[in-house]
C-alpha cells in the first residue's frame, strides 16, 4: 500500500547495485507455455476490482458500527484476501504451474535491501515535479480515509507489505516470470502494481517502486526482503504524514535554497539512472546465462541436427 507511500515517496536511491554477499548460483526457472496470457492478466485485474467492490460494500454496511480507521484495515484485509484467493484459484483452473511465494533467507542481502530503500527515496525526489502536475484532492481524500492512528499504522506498515508483496511479487511476478522471464515479469508486475493505486501521484511512484522491489525479489528469491523494504518505506511515509499533517510533503518546499535543491536533485537523478541501468543490465545478463544453461541441459538441443541429404550420400 504505497498508497501510503504517496507523494512523500519514501523510496530509495541507487548507488551502483551492490553485489550479493554470497555467490548465488544461477537457477533455471522452467518456462510456462501458455499461462498467463494478456487475457489472464486482465482477469487478474478483474478479480481485484470485484474484490474491492465486495469489500467496499461491506464497509458501507458496517460504516455506522465501527470506527473509520478500523473499517479501513478490515476492508483492506478483505479486499486483498479475496484477490489473492481468487487469483490462486483462477491460476489453478488455468493449469498454471511452477513455484510461487518464495521465502528463502539463504540469499538475504542487507546491502541490497538498503540499496533498494535509497533508490526509492531518490526516485521520490526525481519524480516529484511530475507528481506536482496533478491535483492534491485525491491525496487529501486518502489522508482522511487512512488517518494516522494505530489502525492506520497497522494497515500501512504491516498489512500492506505482507499482502501486497504476496500478491504482486509472490504470485503475479512469479507467474509472468515462468512464461516470459524475469525482465518482463518485473516490468509488467510493476505496471499492474502502479495501476491498482489509482491516484496519479501514487501510480507513478508505485510503478518505479515495483521495479525496485521486483529486482530485489529476483535477486534474493525471498518475499522477506521486499516486505521489509516495503514496510520501512511506508513507515517513513506515515511518520512524515504524522509530522507534517499531510501526505503532500514536498522536498522542494523542505529545501528552500534553490542551489542546494538543484544539487540534491541532480545527485538523486544520477543515482536513479545508475540504479535502473544496473537493474536492466544485471537482469538481462542473468537471463542470458539461464538461457545458456537451459540449452546445455536440454537433451534435444545437444542432439546433432539431421544433415541435408547430398548426392554423394545417396550413392
Amino acid at each position: 500500500m504505497e498508497d501510503v507511500a504517496h507523494k512523500t515517496g519514501t523510496s530509495s536511491v541507487g548507488q551502483k547495485s551492490p553485489q550479493p554477499q554470497k555467490s548465488r548460483e544461477t537457477k533455471i526457472v522452467p518456462k510456462a507455455k501458455t499461462f498467463p496470457t494478456w487475457g489472464d492478466i486482465l482477469v487478474f485485474l478483474g478479480i481485484f476490482v470485484v474484490a474491492a467492490t465486495i469489500a467496499n460494500l461491506l464497509l458501507v454496511f458496517f460504516s455506522d458500527t465501527l470506527p473509520r480507521e478500523e473499517l479501513t484495515a478490515i476492508g483492506y484485509m478483505l479486499q486483498f484476501g479475496l484477490t489473492i484467493a481468487g487469483i490462486l484459484f483462477y491460476r489453478w483452473k488455468r493449469g498454471g504451474k511452477g513455484k510461487l511465494l518464495r521465502f528463502s533467507i539463504k540469499w538475504f542481502n542487507a546491502a541490497l535491501v538498503i540499496w533498494g530503500l535509497v533508490l526509492m527515496i531518490a526516485v521520490s525526489i526525481v519524480i516529484e515535479p511530475l507528481q506536482n502536475l496533478f491535483p492534491d484532492k485525491y491525496l487529501d481524500l486518502l489522508d482522511e480515509t487512512i488517518g494516522t492512528g494505530g489502525w492506520a499504522v497497522l494497515t500501512a506498515v504491516v498489512l500492506a507489505p505482507v499482502l501486497e508483496e504476496t500478491l504482486f511479487r509472490g504470485i503475479i511476478l512469479e507467474s509472468i516470470r515462468q512464461k516470459s522471464g524475469a525482465f518482463v515479469a518485473i516490468l509488467l508486475s510493476a505496471a499492474i502494481f502502479g495501476v491498482i493505486h489509482l491516484i496519479p501521484q501514487q501510480v507513478i511512484y508505485a510503478f518505479f517502486m515495483g521495479i525496485v522491489l521486483g529486482f530485489v525479489y529476483i535477486q534474493t528469491e525471498s518475499l522477506f526482503s521486499v516486505m521489509l523494504i516495503h514496510a520501512v518505506n511506508n513507515g517513513i511515509a506515515m511518520l512524515t504524514m504524522h509530522v507534517t499533517g499531510s501526505s503532500g510533503f514536498s522536498i522542494r518546499e523542505a529545501i528552500p535554497n534553490p542551489t542546494v535543491y538543484h544539487v540534491v536533485y541532480a545527485v538523486c537523478a544520477l543515482l536513479v539512472v545508475a540504479g535502473f541501468v544496473s537493474i536492466v543490465l544485471i537482469v538481462r545478463r542473468q537471463e542470458a546465462k539461464e538461457q545458456s544453461l537451459a540449452k546445455e541441459t536440454d537433451p534435444a538441443s545437444q542432439q546433432p541436427s539431421p544433415k541435408a541429404d547430398t548426392p554423394s550420400d545417396r550413392q
